[in-house]
């Protein structure tokens, strides 16, 4: 009687470890990343957490110094002057048959200079007269901006023609005013004006006829 011998292929049984494997292994991918999810989402629980309790520590403690800005008005003079000439600008050659120098003065309350400005509108007999009248104002305020060193934008000058009117304007913050461009904005006393008060009794005593508007901030 001849006995069969049955020997199992190397390969038997693999074929369902292989499929087991990648099953395993995704499942343990999912977990890994549902672990790193939950850790992120603690982690940023504390943080609000934390921020919560600072914010609730200095709840009730800022203090302020000062006025209240809402109780702070703008306050504004304003000088005119149809007789004077502005003097930065040399001669006005051909002469404007009118003219109007006007100076502006922004305050906080009534202390705190934080603007000034020049404006001077010249009116002239003609188109043509402005402009050869700008040409050679515009010249000679270069020149004395030159004289101290000062940019030809100093001031944020503009010289602007409009038909037979010549328009020169220039502006300046409370920081800019000192002794060397005080006289830009027709300041003649040694010692800067300071208050609404110093400024309106410094253009007045020139000749400008003055006037304060009140606003709120």
């Amino acid at each position: 009687m001849e006995e069969k011998l049955y020997f199992k292929p190397a390969s038997y049984g693999k074929g369902i470890k292989n499929k087991e494997k990648p099953v395993k292994k995704k499942e343990k991918e999912e977990g890994e990343k549902t672990h790193r999810i939950r850790n992120l989402v603690l982690f940023l629980l504390f943080i609000a957490v934390i921020v919560i309790i600072i914010l609730w520590l200095l709840h009730g403690k800022t203090t302020t110094t000062g006025q209240y800005p809402a109780n702070v008005k703008n306050e504004s003079l304003e000088c005119v002057s149809t007789a004077l000439t502005y003097p930065k600008l040399g001669t006005v050659s051909p002469a404007p048959k009118e003219t109007n120098l006007t100076l502006t003065a922004v305050f906080s309350g009534e202390d705190t200079l934080r603007t000034i400005s020049v404006k001077n509108l010249m009116t002239f007999e003609s188109n043509s007269e402005a402009v050869v009248a700008e040409a050679r104002t515009h010249a000679n305020f270069n020149i004395g901006l030159r004289a101290y060193n000062y940019g030809t934008e100093k001031f944020e000058n503009k010289f602007s023609i409009m038909s037979d009117k010549l328009l020169v304007n220039l502006t300046a913050k409370s920081k800019e005013l000192d002794e060397f461009s005080k006289g830009y904005f027709l300041i003649t006393s040694e010692q800067l004006p300071t208050t609404l008060a110093d400024f309106k009794q410094e253009y007045e005593a020139q000749g400008f006829t003055c006037r304060t508007d009140f606003n709120e901030n």
